[in-house]
């Protein structure tokens, strides 16, 4: 049988799944250490509280969907597919909560979204 080009695709989706997947925290404790060395002392209260919140979104997505693929993976269960919805709602508050940061710490969890959007979404997929 003859390969085709999605099968040399494959083990560079898995690579780029991985990278994205050790990015999304390296991206959030970046965020978090530039805003509370920089940005914290000059907002508000309440932009304080939803940068805050916004980190912690991230990483609490992060985290419960990891944490749902490596049950998954060492019980060899098949979770149902609803079960990942929450990871995505957290997701998108975390993306808009970021709006409350400017600069560098915005942008990095803002593309620490989208990179868990994609692996997520990648994993529906599969």
């Amino acid at each position: 049988m003859q390969r085709t080009w999605i099968d040399y695709l494959a083990p560079i989706a898995v690579v780029l799944q991985i990278v994205a997947a050790l990015a999304i925290p390296w991206l959030a404790f970046s965020a978090f250490r530039q805003w509370n060395r920089h940005l914290r002392p000059e907002f508000p209260a309440w932009r304080n509280v939803a940068s805050a919140t916004a980190i912690a979104a991230t990483l609490l997505s992060w985290v419960s969907f990891f944490g749902v693929v490596c049950w998954d993976v060492l019980l060899r269960l098949k979770t149902p597919e609803n079960m990942y919805i929450h990871d995505l709602y957290l997701v998108r508050f975390g993306m808009f909560m970021s709006f409350a940061l400017k600069g560098m710490p915005r942008l990095r969890l803002l593309l620490a979204g989208a990179l868990m959007m994609l692996i997520w979404t990648a994993s529906i997929i599969d």
